[in-house]
């Protein structure tokens, strides 16, 4: 089964990549496009004819995309239409990674995939319009919303993992866009999107491991994990986050799929991640 992700260098992507060359014998193709040069993507995929195209390619940045609206919706909604439609004329599979940000949190307690929709940022409406996109459009399609990842592969520059000191972490604190959410291992949603592959049961999903956190108790658990103090970081905390958003994912669908396995509690998976010396890590259970 050929295979082509749109973001192989990315946090899911590069776990992706790594997990599915050795479920298909190396027959997967990683991407690594600028979104400045969308019509190389689309030709590559023309060129390649894929029988799984895993579009993971995006602008996520909430600030860049609050500032730069029209360019959010370019790459994360009108790119994934044309994605959509390339991919239905060969009769491929189209899986679009998306968000828990199509939320707005005003719900008070989890999202469902039968919750209906209501962004309350400019990135959350562009992917929802990519889902809006790929649902109409093509028939063999999976919309996977997710939580906040976290891993060590993909870029070094964000990702909280690899920070080795407080004041770097704390810097990740960000008042403005605070959500009580469930923090997700890459390993085990790449996991789960290769269980999902030999399925077709095609439409809306909700994938993360269990249980909350605030962005303060997320990093406070990083921080103790790494044997660091974490004094300033719930000094922060306390002070900068009066109101949050609770845009926590749960799956009313994958429980009943004899395929998809349970994943474990965020805690659990981030002790699992930051475990030395862990080759292959990611168990499900």
């Amino acid at each position: 089964m050929k295979t082509f992700i749109t973001d192989g260098a990315n946090l899911l992507g590069s776990n992706l990549y790594k997990l599915l060359s050795d479920s298909f014998n190396g027959n997967v193709i990683s991407g690594n496009f600028s979104t400045e040069y969308l019509d190389t993507l689309l030709l590559s995929l023309e060129t390649e004819k894929p029988d799984v195209v895993i579009h993971n390619l995006e602008i996520n940045n909430l600030r860049n995309c609050e500032e730069n609206p029209k360019k959010a919706f370019k790459i994360n909604s009108l790119l994934t239409r044309d994605i959509a439609a390339t991919m239905a004329s060969m009769d491929s599979i189209m899986i679009y990674i998306s968000s828990f940000q199509v939320f707005s949190g005003k719900k008070g307690e989890a999202y469902y995939e039968f919750d209906r929709p209501d962004p309350a940022n400019v990135y959350g409406w562009s992917k929802w319009w990519g889902e809006h996109y790929v649902s109409s459009m093509i028939k063999k399609h999976f919309n996977l919303r997710l939580p906040v990842l976290f891993g060590l592969e993909g870029d070094t520059q964000d990702n909280l993992l690899l920070k080795t000191d407080v004041d770097s972490l704390k810097r990740q604190l960000d008042p403005v866009f605070a959500n009580v959410t469930n923090p997700t291992w890459s390993i085990h949603v790449a996991k789960t999107i290769q269980q999902l592959l030999s399925t077709s049961g095609w439409g809306t999903y909700h994938i993360g491991n269990t249980g909350t956190a605030t962005p303060g108790q997320f990093v406070k658990a990083i921080i103790e994990e790494k044997g660091l103090s974490a004094h300033m970081v719930i000094q922060q905390e306390k002070n900068g986050f009066d109101n949050y958003r609770y845009k926590v994912l749960q799956s009313a669908y994958l429980p009943f799929n004899n395929v998809v396995r349970d994943l474990p509690n965020w805690r659990d998976a981030l002790k699992e991640c930051l475990s030395p010396g862990l080759k292959y890590p990611g168990n499900c259970h």
